[in-house]
C-alpha cells in the first residue's frame, strides 16, 4: 500500500484538503462549492466504528485528539429532526451537551478564553472569525462573524469561561443578529 501524503503543518490529508478552501474569515468551503461549508471537529467518539482505518486518520497536532470534517448541514438536520421528534427546541440540550464535552476534554491552562488559541482553532476549523473577544473576571462578550454551528460555539465559549473562572456554571444570553454573526454574552 501506497503512503498516504499529508499536510506537514495540519495533518490534514492533501488529497482531501485538495477539494476545500480555508477562507480568511473562518469558514472552510468546498473549493468546487463556495457555498458548501465543512468544519473540523473532534471524532473521539467516532472511535469504535473508525477503529481499523488508522492510516487515514487525521490528528490535532496539539492534542493529539482524532479529528473529523463533516458537513455541517448534516448535523443541523440531524438536530432538527430530533427536534421535530421531541417536540421542542434543541437549543439548551445542544449548548449544555457541547459545554460538559469540552470541560471533560480541556484542561484550565487550555481554557483562558482570552487566549489567541481560541480565536485560532475556531478559525482554522471552519467554525467562523471571532472578531471581538472581551474576557473579564466575571463577564465576557464573544462576537463571531460567519459562524458555523452556533449552538456549539455557544456551548465551547461557556463551558471555556467557567472553566477559565473556576466555576461550575456560568449565565449566558446569545443572539444571531440579522447580518448572521453570533454574539454571545456569559457572565458569573
Amino acid at each position: 500500500m501506497s503512503k498516504i501524503k499529508k499536510c506537514r503543518q495540519c495533518g490534514v490529508l492533501l488529497g482531501f484538503s485538495r477539494g476545500l478552501v480555508w477562507r480568511g474569515n473562518g469558514v472552510i468551503t468546498q473549493a468546487r462549492d463556495p457555498d458548501h461549508r465543512f468544519v473540523f471537529s473532534e471524532s473521539d467518539f467516532l472511535d469504535e466504528i473508525f477503529k481499523d482505518l488508522e492510516e487515514g486518520t487525521i490528528y490535532d497536532p496539539g492534542t493529539g485528539r482524532r479529528m473529523a470534517a463533516f458537513s455541517p448541514e448534516s448535523i443541523e438536520a440531524i438536530l432538527k429532526d430530533i427536534g421535530k421528534e421531541m417536540g421542542g427546541d434543541l437549543a439548551d440540550a445542544v449548548i449544555d451537551a457541547q459545554r460538559r464535552f469540552v470541560r471533560r476534554m480541556l484542561g484550565r491552562d487550555d481554557a483562558l478564553i482570552g487566549q489567541p488559541g481560541f480565536r485560532d482553532k475556531a478559525g482554522l476549523r471552519g467554525l467562523g472569525y471571532i472578531r471581538e473577544l472581551e474576557p473579564e473576571r466575571k463577564h465576557s462578550m464573544v462576537h463571531i462573524e460567519n459562524p458555523c454551528l452556533p449552538l456549539f460555539m455557544v456551548g465551547i465559549s461557556q463551558a471555556l469561561f467557567e472553566m477559565g473562572l473556576e466555576n461550575e456554571s456560568a449565565n449566558r444570553r446569545w443572539e444571531i443578529r440579522p447580518d448572521g454573526d453570533l454574539v454571545i454574552e456569559l457572565w458569573a
